[in-house]
């Protein structure tokens, strides 16, 4: 049939092929989560929907790699964070292509990730030290 038929110049183009690892502190992190009217498990699935779609696409304004030289970043280079509510944000960093690799490490607040005010250096590093020795499935 004539609608089956891929009509010329229509094709979409192909979505980005990702591939998401949750490690075993994610895993501890995101438990204090799974509670009856709390809205972060609804925003990292659509933080996951956002980086399925474009894993480089910023997820809210927040969305940024945390800065050279801190201590978070000495210990996992490219870590990355966004805000999934004002006071909580995931860490994750991306590698590679075609599959993009979204290795995902933890969902914290400011303060457990030393990013709190006033900055915490030592808590930094010491959560920075816990993310860079976490083994994930791919």
């Amino acid at each position: 049939m004539a609608k089956d038929r891929a009509v010329k110049g229509t094709a979409q183009p192909a979505k980005p092929n990702v591939m998401v690892s949750e490690c075993p502190l994610f895993q501890e992190t995101a438990a204090r989560y799974a509670k009856p009217g709390n809205n972060v498990l609804a925003r990292y699935a659509e933080f996951i929907k956002t980086k399925l779609e474009n894993p480089t696409a910023p997820f809210g304004a927040s969305d940024k790699k945390n800065p050279d030289g801190t201590p978070m970043a000495q210990e996992v280079p490219g870590i990355r964070h966004a805000h999934l509510t004002h006071n909580i944000s995931i860490f994750y960093t991306i590698s590679g292509a075609n599959p993009a690799i979204l290795r995902v490490y933890a969902i914290l607040t400011h303060d457990e990730s030393g990013s709190g005010q006033p900055t915490n250096y030592k808590v930094q590093k010491s959560i920075g030290k816990r993310m860079a020795n976490q083994k994930f499935p791919i």
